[in-house]
């Protein structure tokens, strides 16, 4: 373990390590989801490290995740703030009825507060197996 790795215990006892401290991995990935920090030069100058050491970052797998999860909480914030807003807006202020009913349905269903629009998780299944077998009938070459 280098210098900078740090080492976290999560709730479940599992055990990550990250290349610098999880503050600075959460600036890191911050910067870069908002496109500030994009190839490997751009966080070695920012972090004022070594090529190597802000491509060890990136590498990471829990960097990776760490920075996918934090781009799609980002993302879904943005569009609850964008949409929760219109829809409010137009649930109290459209002149057209339907407009109004429409938009109370829509909060209703992002809020999940209309059961019957509460979905199940989508499972695939693939059996690698059947494709294997019928691997001759199929259209596309080489799968």
């Amino acid at each position: 373990m280098n210098a900078l790795e740090q080492k976290i215990t999560l709730n479940d006892g599992t055990q990550i390590t990250l290349p610098l401290p999880i503050t600075v991995c959460m600036d890191v990935a911050y910067q870069t989801i908002s496109g500030k920090l994009i190839t490997a030069e751009d966080i070695a100058g920012y972090l004022q490290v070594s090529i190597k050491q802000a491509l060890q970052l990136i590498t990471n797998p829990m960097f990776a995740q760490l920075t996918h999860n934090l781009a799609m909480a980002s993302a879904r914030h943005s569009f609850d703030a964008i949409a929760f807003k219109e829809l409010i807006n137009l649930a109290r202020f459209s002149e057209a009825e339907r407009i109004k009913v429409q938009a109370i349905k829509t909060l209703g269903d992002m809020l999940g507060l209309n059961e019957s629009k509460k979905k199940a998780p989508v499972n695939i299944n693939i059996s690698l197996d059947e494709m294997v077998r019928k691997s001759n009938s199929n259209p596309f070459p080489g799968f």
